[in-house]
């Protein structure tokens, strides 16, 4: 039988590490997983990992049971690192608009300025508003379609532009055509003298 056991850890998703512990561990393969054999019964200090946006949860075993650091193995095993997402502000500022079609933390004929807790990278939906006298011009900062949720708090304000109403043509009076000349009136002839007679 063997002495030793083999422990396996996968960071999860983890890019890097806390502490030089790692350093003592085999790895990473292929999956980005760390090995390290120990005698049985010996206690193993276990690394801690980091990952952007996330809060480092603990490991947890084959079973999905808790463990905690420093572990004893009682066989071979995989720790999986489990992860929380922070928690950042998402905010709308509607700037006398109305909600029309709902958005993240926007529900339909919400006005005002609307916030609400999301977690880093979830996908954020910009919600469709409207204003009367007014036509909506985007999000600011500009608001673009597939934005996931950063490592921190995020605000939009609606840009609007006041609709112009329209300023009626001034009416033209036609101005009447000047009248023809009178055309001219011929000479009228003399008749000519009748001839003497005798």
């Amino acid at each position: 039988c063997s002495s030793e056991n083999t422990i396996t850890i996968d960071p999860n998703g983890g890019e890097s590490w806390t502490t030089n512990e790692i350093n003592t561990w085999q790895g990473p393969d292929a999956n980005g997983c760390y090995t390290k054999s120990v005698e049985k019964n010996t206690t193993v200090v276990l690394p801690t990992p980091t990952k952007i946006g996330n809060q480092f949860a603990g490991w947890i075993d084959d079973a999905a049971n808790p463990v905690s650091s420093p572990y004893t193995p009682n066989s071979n095993v995989t720790l999986t690192a489990q992860w929380t997402p922070n928690q950042h502000t998402l905010t709308w500022i509607l700037d006398g608009g109305k909600v029309t079609v709902a958005g993240t933390n926007a529900d339909v004929n919400a006005t005002g300025t609307l916030s609400g807790s999301v977690n880093y990278g979830t996908s954020i939906q910009a919600p469709q508003v409207a204003k009367t006298g007014y036509t909506f011009n985007g999000w600011s900062p500009i608001f673009s379609v597939g934005t996931t949720m950063p490592d921190n708090d995020l605000t939009y304000t609606a840009q609007w532009t006041a609709v112009t109403a329209a300023t009626p043509s001034p009416a033209v009076t036609a101005t009447p055509a000047p009248a023809a000349p009178a055309a001219p009136v011929a000479p009228t002839a003399t008749p000519a003298p009748a001839p003497k007679t005798g």
